[in-house]
């Protein structure tokens, strides 16, 4: 889903919510798709998911979450693909 400035959500098909990232060292959720930017992502340079809302970037965290990170140049746990 396009918003501005290249910006978009990311939507999960089945249940229509969007992936979510608060604050930078986080974990990244999945919630409501209609309020503020912490809904919305662009793609980094490396094929990074930068969050608009912190500046970090999409990670995998320990124990199979994601969250928001310090983004870190060629860190395989931030490729991400469409």
């Amino acid at each position: 889903m396009s918003a501005e400035n290249n910006s978009f959500k990311v939507v999960n098909k089945q249940s229509g919510s969007c992936l979510v990232a608060n604050m930078l060292g986080q974990a990244v959720f999945v919630g409501d798709c209609t309020q503020g930017s912490a809904r919305l992502w662009r793609w980094g340079k490396t094929g990074t998911l930068k969050s608009t809302a912190n500046g970090g970037c999409l990670d995998l965290s320990y124990g199979g979450g994601v969250s928001a990170t310090t983004c870190e140049p060629g860190k395989a746990s931030q490729q991400w693909s469409k």
